[in-house]
């Protein structure tokens, strides 16, 4: 939430007339202070990114443990039906469901920062306006919602019987 604020500051620095750099800074200084606030950014997405991806491959390789050696325990047959289909399944499902909940888990947890962030943020310049936001758009988003899934789902009935 930093970027607009910054980028908001630049766009009032070139619009006015008589230009002020806030806070007293020098040009330098200033753009120091941005690349310093960038760069900072930039090393916290990717440590995020690091620390999604080891404990994405943790929660595979603990999986595939448990579903092998649950495998290892069932008779024979059970696991060789065909060319290895349920020991190449449980590989498939195993990364499958380590890559959704690790990435599923950091883009959530983004998007409430960021949305905590943004409505504290909103809060500060106008509460009035914040709670008047908060009372309209999710009823309308909701209804909206309901609605295109009303009509798309009785498209679906009306496609459905005409198949049968």
């Amino acid at each position: 939430m930093s970027v607009p604020f910054a980028i908001g500051k630049l766009i009032d620095f070139f619009a006015s007339s008589n230009p002020q750099i806030p806070f007293g800074l020098s040009v330098w200084e200033a753009s120091a202070c941005l690349l310093l606030l960038f760069t900072t950014g930039a090393v916290a997405n990717a440590g995020r990114s690091i620390l999604m991806r080891m404990s994405g491959q943790r929660i595979v390789a603990r999986l595939r443990e448990r579903t092998y050696a649950a495998a290892l325990k069932q008779e024979v047959e059970f696991v060789e039906r065909g060319e290895g289909d349920v020991l190449s399944r449980l590989s498939v499902d195993t990364s499958i469901v380590g890559e959704s909940v690790t990435q599923n888990l950091s883009d959530g947890l983004r998007s409430i920062v960021m949305s905590s962030v943004g409505l504290a943020a909103m809060f500060y310049l106008s509460p009035t306006l914040t709670l008047l936001m908060l009372a309209v758009v999710p009823p309308v988003s909701l209804g909206a919602v309901g609605y295109l899934s009303l009509i798309f789902c009785s498209k679906l009935r009306f496609r459905y019987c005409q198949e049968k």
